[in-house]
């Protein structure tokens, strides 16, 4: 566990390797964030009773003493599918939070830990990792140029590294003294490429930013992907216009789009199904449904008006 001035030198070590942290999460936990100001735990959203995404987890966080945690990654986990690796999305949400080093320096302790805070029999206090294991976990020399200075070693390596089955990807969980990260450290906000009805994701999510937190303006990105990539993006939506689905259900259904097809029969062969399902009940319920019903309470409201005219 990192605590009290190991936290200025953990903030120092990756300064120097240019590293930034991310948090990926759904249109309706923005609007939460936004609301609150700042990055929040699960603990704090459902004590303002504020909108949230459900996950698979959220028992286990509970048992495994996390819910009180609010939780960064050290790589960019969306990345893999827009350059068209055979990944899933990234299931936690298609925004994309990029913050500052600098947003540690108030946190009261920091576990950097080798798999999931969700899994079963986690222990994050015996499972963190000291600050002088931190080093290990790159590939490269701090001295080496970014990006490469930031790149993560993968599962097995990590599996090598610390001697230990269990490591699959560095996750970090903070305990602030009121359970929020300031919005003040986002320093951009990338979105995926979606589209939702005829409106553009990057674009709802400036609208919904605008509104709510100024000081992030200007800062919202769409994630730049080839003009094939984006159409697979906005055919995910598509087919989960009214529900989340499966890989099985997208290769079985005859209006879906050959490209989606293909990617999906590719996916089921690599044995993601799991995977997928997740990434689809996570949108679905926490991106998807939440805007179309925004989208259709504007449309009604602005039949009223005209009835009304």
């Amino acid at each position: 566990m990192i605590r009290d001035s190991e936290i200025l030198d953990l903030i120092a070590l990756f300064r120097k390797r240019k590293v930034v942290l991310y948090h990926a999460c759904q249109f309706k936990d923005l609007e939460s964030y936004l609301k609150l100001g700042g990055v929040p735990s699960r603990a704090v959203l459902e004590k303002a009773q504020a909108q949230y995404t459900a996950f698979d987890t959220d028992k286990r966080d509970r048992v495994n003493r996390v819910w009180d945690k609010v939780f960064l990654n050290l790589s960019d986990f969306g990345r893999w599918f827009c350059e068209e690796a055979g990944n899933m999305p990234n299931p936690f949400g298609p925004i994309l939070l990029i913050i500052k080093p600098n947003a540690l320096a108030s946190a009261l302790d920091i576990a950097i830990c080798l798999r999931s805070a969700g899994a079963n029999s986690f222990k994050r206090e015996k499972e963190a990792l000291a600050l002088e294991q931190v080093e290990r976990l790159f590939c490269h020399p701090p001295n080496a140029s970014a990006p490469q200075s930031t790149y993560v070693k993968f599962a097995e390596e990590l599996q090598q590294e610390f001697c230990t089955p269990q490591a699959r990807s560095p996750e970090i969980s903070c305990t602030y003294p009121n359970g929020i990260l300031p919005l003040e450290f986002v320093s951009k906000i990338l979105v995926d490429p979606y589209t939702v009805g005829d409106q553009a994701l990057v674009y709802l999510v400036q609208q919904t930013v605008d509104r709510s937190a100024p000081m992030l303006k200007g800062k919202i990105k769409r994630r730049p992907v080839n003009e094939a990539r984006r159409k697979l993006y906005t055919e995910l939506a598509a087919v989960m216009s009214s529900r989340a689905v499966s890989l099985k259900r997208i290769v079985a259904t005859s209006s879906a789009n050959s490209a989606l097809k293909s990617w999906a029969s590719g996916a089921l062969e690599n044995d993601l199904e799991y995977q997928f399902k997740r990434f689809s009940q996570y949108l679905f319920e926490g991106t998807l449904q939440p805007i179309r019903e925004m989208q259709a309470a504007t449309q009604n409201t602005g039949r009223t008006q005209k009835t009304r005219r």
